[in-house]
């Protein structure tokens, strides 16, 4: 990978963005609706969701730091699955537009348990962030590409960049939790 893939992806990005404004409007609701009700959820129900939510933040904070880069690289691994299915079958795209308001749900939750986790919690709200701006894109741009019916292999070629793109979001998120890990230490 060379410094011209990188300029050309990018163009044809900020070209996607510009071009397909409704179709933006539209997964930036979705995003919006998706972290609020994931808030909502997390306050009103006290079950095992909320339960699950606070530990996944608890080891986010400051737990086996192995263990949350396994999970976050297994959510990676499925995210990419789901979104080289998207671009197998003709209809498959709009599988990208339940898949970012399920992001965008536990975005909320995670949110509002770092919240509820006190002070030193909330500088982890950064690499969600991060890491839900790089989900939220790239289902935005999976659902701009138009398929026709071809087998995985070829899915995972035509989307090799958005596989790269959540490669990047995976190491992003890991560096800035360790850099986040040790400040939260010196608090």
């Amino acid at each position: 990978m060379n410094m011209r893939f990188i300029q050309v992806f990018f163009r044809d990005v900020a070209h996607a963005l510009r071009r397909n404004k409704a179709v933006l409007l539209l997964f930036a609701a979705l995003t919006i609706c998706g972290a609020v009700l994931g808030t909502v959820f997390f306050r009103l129900w006290e079950g095992g969701w909320h339960c699950n939510r606070l530990q996944f933040a608890r080891l986010i904070a400051c737990g086996n730091f192995f263990t949350f880069l396994l999970r976050q690289f297994c959510a990676m691994l499925i995210l990419c699955a789901l979104l080289t299915v998207c671009g197998t079958f003709p209809s498959g795209r709009f599988l990208c537009c339940p898949l970012c308001f399920v992001l965008s749900l536990y975005f909320g939750a995670h949110l509002s348990a770092l919240l509820a986790g006190g002070v030193a919690w909330v500088l982890f709200v950064l690499p969600l962030f991060a890491e839900l701006a790089v989900n939220a894109l790239c289902c935005y741009l999976a659902f701009l590409r138009r398929s026709c019916r071809k087998g995985f292999g070829e899915s995972v070629r035509d989307n090799g960049d958005l596989l790269l793109l959540q490669c990047g979001a995976f190491v992003l998120t890991a560096a800035l939790t360790a850099i986040l890990r040790g400040v939260s230490s010196l608090l």
